[in-house]
């Protein structure tokens, strides 16, 4: 006969406490929502990712196209008694929009617009066989060399546009309405141009206006004649400053028996300007107003103030934001954002991106 032995009551199969219970859901809600805030931060920061890499693109394409452009400033001419560069007769970089459209007068001088005369895709140097005059000319040049053998109008094909510039600072951009032998029809890409006289320099050319849309946060590009086209989107500050030869310009130098805003018909200098000092190196910074007193290069349109001619390195800058509100701060404009926005989690900003560079074109520095 098998006894059955009694256990007390509640001895092996209790459960858990009602703290046990508490503390366990405590753990776990704490576990939970840990993991929630992390995957939820994880999704933010996702998202803003792309933004964030799409804001130093932009920065950066703005950066280069400017670093290029100004690197190139100058137009080396290739034969004659103006041959060398193009820095020697005006200033290649003009801190103001010029061109056909939207010119600003000599006396103007922005810090977030310059315009730049560079090389063009097709070479050629040529000199004018008659005198220049108008904004319409027909120009007649020298056929033979260095111009190819064959080619209309020294190889400089229509749709071009051409620099014509003599010693003393005068110089107008042209573009090639269409060739015909060794002669060309012109029109001027300002609303007024100077006279030249026979032996003038022809030289192909590119015109580039960069500068601030402030109203569209706009980077924008102008080829002083009839395009200009929005360069980068979402720009909150663009900015130019010039560095420079503290002595005062020696050029441009007119020939012999001719004067300008520099020199008597006698070769002696009529217009003394101030030596400055150089700071932090061999270059002297060059305020804005520097280039609006005068004393007055060249004629028309192009008109130029001849502390220009001092000009040997630009400081870039250039600032860019995020495209999305949602993705900019609601506090004040500040350090990280130039504009506000409707972002409220600090995982998801994408603060603004200044980039900054300095370039010293070369044909600027020849000689230096």
């Amino acid at each position: 006969m098998v006894t059955k032995r009694s256990r007390a009551p509640g001895l092996g199969d209790h459960g858990f406490t009602l703290l046990e219970v508490l503390v366990a859901m405590t753990l776990t809600s704490l576990v939970v929502v840990t993991a929630l805030w992390m995957a939820s931060t994880d999704v933010v920061i996702a998202r803003a990712a792309p933004e964030a890499v799409d804001v130093q693109e932009r920065a950066r394409v703005a950066m280069a196209l400017l670093e290029t452009d100004v690197a190139a400033a100058g137009v080396g001419i290739d034969h004659g008694p103006l041959a060398g560069s193009a820095a020697r007769l005006l200033p290649p970089i003009v801190p103001r929009r010029m061109g056909l459209s939207g010119a600003e007068a000599a006396s103007v001088a922005r810090a977030d617009a310059m315009t730049l005369i560079v090389p063009a895709d097709v070479s050629g140097t040529a000199e004018t066989t008659a005198s220049v005059s108008g904004t319409t000319p027909m120009v007649t040049v020298a056929a033979g060399p260095p111009c190819p053998i064959g080619k209309p109008f020294c190889g400089i094909p229509a749709g071009a546009v051409v620099l014509i510039a003599d010693g003393t600072g005068r110089h107008a951009l042209y573009a090639v309405t269409d060739v015909s032998g060794s002669s060309a029809n012109l029109r001027a890409l300002q609303t007024s141009a100077p006279a030249f006289d026979a032996g003038a320099v022809v030289v192909p050319v590119e015109s580039r206006t960069y500068y601030f849309d402030r109203t569209n946060r706009q980077l924008r590009r102008y080829d002083g004649y009839a395009s200009d086209t929005p360069v980068v989107d979402d720009v909150v500050d663009v900015r130019f400053e010039y560095l420079g030869d503290p002595s005062p310009p020696l050029r441009p130098k007119p020939p012999p028996g001719q004067s300008n805003c520099l020199y008597d018909d006698d070769g002696h200098v009529v217009a003394p300007l101030v030596s400055l000092s150089p700071q932090g190196g061999s270059l002297a910074p060059l305020p804005l107003d520097m280039f609006t007193d005068g004393p007055w290069c060249g004629e028309g349109d192009r008109q130029f103030d001849v502390d220009l001619m001092r000009v040997r390195s630009v400081r870039l800058r250039v600032r860019v934001q995020a495209t999305l509100d949602q993705f900019r701060s609601t506090a004040p404009p500040g350090v990280d954002f130039r504009t506000a926005g409707t972002g409220r989690t600090a995982a998801g900003l994408v603060p603004d991106l200044e980039l900054t560079a300095e370039i010293a074109p070369r044909n600027l520095n020849l000689g230096r």
